[in-house]
C-alpha cells in the first residue's frame, strides 16, 4: 500500500516467435498492492446478482411452483437459472482476474502473459475460486442436461451443490480472515447470502416467469412465496445483525 511507484519484474525480452512472460511478486510480498476499487463491486454485485438468478430462480421452482406447470414457465425457468450458472462462473472469474491484477501489481498488456499461480494457490481467496469456479462449471453443466433431457429432477443437485458452493466467499472473505472473525461469523454469513439470493431471485421469479405466462398460478404462487419470505427475510436480518454485533465493533 505504501509503494505506488513498485513496478512488477518483466522477465528479459524472448526470442523471436515466443510469448512473453511477466513475472509477479509473490502475493504475502506485494508491497504495493492496491485496495478494492470500483471494479471490485462492480464484479460482486455482478456475482451476486448471476447467483440469485441461478439458486433464486431454480430454488423457487423447486419449492414453491407445483410439479407440472406450462411449458412455458418450464422452458424461462431453464433459460434463466442456465443463465445465471453461466454468468456466476464468468464474473466469478473476472472477479479473480481483478483481484489478482490489484493484489499482484500486474495491469494493462502484462496481465495477460502474467502467471496468477501464486495467487490461486497459495491464498484462502485463490483456494475458493478454483473450488467455486469448477463447482459451478458443474451446476452449468447439470442445469443444460436436466434442459436438454427434459429431466428436471437433476435441478436439485445443481441447486444443492449452489448453495454449498456459496460458502466459499464467507470463507474467503472478511467474515473468515479478520482477526475477529469466527466459524459462527462465517455461517452467519453464508445464511445472509443465502437468504438474500433466494428472496431476490423469488421476486424475479413471480415478476418475469410467474405473472406474464401462467396467469392461474399467481395467486398460489404468491401466497406459497409470501410465506417462505416472511422466514427470508427474519433469517437474512437475524443473520445481518449477528455479524454487525460481531464485527463492526472492531
Amino acid at each position: 500500500r505504501g509503494a505506488p511507484g513498485f513496478k512488477p519484474q518483466s522477465s528479459p525480452s524472448p526470442p523471436k516467435g515466443e510469448v512473453p512472460s511477466v513475472t509477479p511478486p509473490p502475493p504475502t510480498e506485494a508491497v504495493g498492492a492496491s485496495g478494492v476499487t470500483w471494479r471490485d463491486d462492480v464484479a460482486r454485485w455482478a456475482l451476486f446478482a448471476s447467483l440469485a438468478l441461478m439458486i433464486g430462480v431454480v430454488g423457487i421452482r423447486l419449492l414453491v411452483l407445483p410439479r407440472v406447470v406450462d411449458p412455458r414457465v418450464e422452458r424461462r425457468v431453464y433459460l434463466l437459472g442456465t443463465l445465471g450458472a453461466f454468468l456466476a462462473l464468468n464474473t466469478g472469474i473476472a472477479g479473480f482476474v481483478i483481484r489478482s491484477a490489484n493484489a499482484l501489481q500486474v495491469s494493462g498488456v502484462d496481465l495477460l502473459y502474467a502467471d496468477l499461480s501464486p495467487f490461486a494457490e497459495s491464498t484462502r481467496f485463490g483456494n475458493a475460486f478454483l473450488v467455486t469456479t469448477f463447482g459451478f462449471g458443474i451446476c452449468l453443466t447439470i442445469l443444460v442436461l436436466a434442459w436438454v433431457l427434459d429431466a428436471p429432477l437433476l435441478r436439485w443437485p445443481a441447486f444443492l451443490l449452489a448453495l454449498v458452493l456459496v460458502w466459499g466467499y464467507p470463507l474467503s472473505g472478511h467474515q473468515g480472515t479478520e482477526p475477529n472473525s469466527t466459524a459462527l461469523t462465517e455461517i452467519a454469513d453464508w445464511v445472509h447470502l443465502v437468504t438474500a439470493m433466494l428472496w431476490v431471485g423469488g421476486v424475479l421469479t413471480l415478476a418475469v416467469v410467474v405473472w406474464p405466462l401462467a396467469p392461474d398460478l399467481r395467486r398460489a404462487a404468491f401466497l406459497r412465496f409470501s410465506r417462505i419470505a416472511v422466514f427470508l427475510i427474519g433469517v437474512l436480518l437475524a443473520a445481518g445483525t449477528f455479524v454487525s454485533i460481531q464485527r463492526l465493533p472492531e
